[in-house]
């Protein structure tokens, strides 16, 4: 009799999860679906291929700045020889500071729009998730530009200490 009830009660647990997965999907979702996923491979692979350019891009400015910060112990030791070339290095800084506080400005940015393209793909706003894609990509290119130009004044900053 114990089997029989357990039995039952299986069998009524899964006939309800049976009819759920049974719902038909609309065409018309499906078919927006489908374009929406093959337009988004061009996107997927930009924002993969921005990400390892700023990756390497922070990568070599970080190498600079143990170089930068290694060469700048080395004139503090005499600083009265090097006080001229030192107040030229601090004015050089500020703007490298600048350009370091424009990015962080950005930071964050990339991860807001990832959640609301998630929320909009989950919703069926394939419009809008797209259009966040496209968000994603323009501030990863800003930070690209951004980091170039880091770049080209952290190369400026180690060839005034040289």
């Amino acid at each position: 009799m114990k089997k029989i009830i357990a039995i039952l009660v299986v069998i009524a647990l899964l006939i309800p999860t049976t009819i759920v997965f049974a719902a038909p999907v609309d065409p018309a979702v499906k078919a927006k679906l489908a374009e929406f996923k093959s337009s988004m491979e061009g996107k997927r692979d930009q924002i993969k291929s921005n990400r390892e350019n700023n990756q390497q891009l922070r990568e070599s400015i970080k190498g600079k700045r143990e170089q930068i910060k290694a060469a700048v112990e080395v004139l503090k030791q005499d600083k009265e020889a090097n006080k001229d070339k030192l107040a030229q290095l601090k004015s050089q800084a500020q703007v490298v500071k600048g350009t370091r506080q424009e990015l962080k400005a950005l930071h964050g940015t990339v991860k807001a729009e990832f959640a609301k393209f998630k929320e909009n793909k989950k919703s069926g706003n394939f419009e809008g998730a797209s259009e966040n894609l496209d968000n994603v990509i323009k501030i990863q290119l800003q930070r690209f530009q951004l980091l170039t130009e880091l770049n080209t004044q952290v190369d400026e900053l180690l060839n005034q200490l040289r």
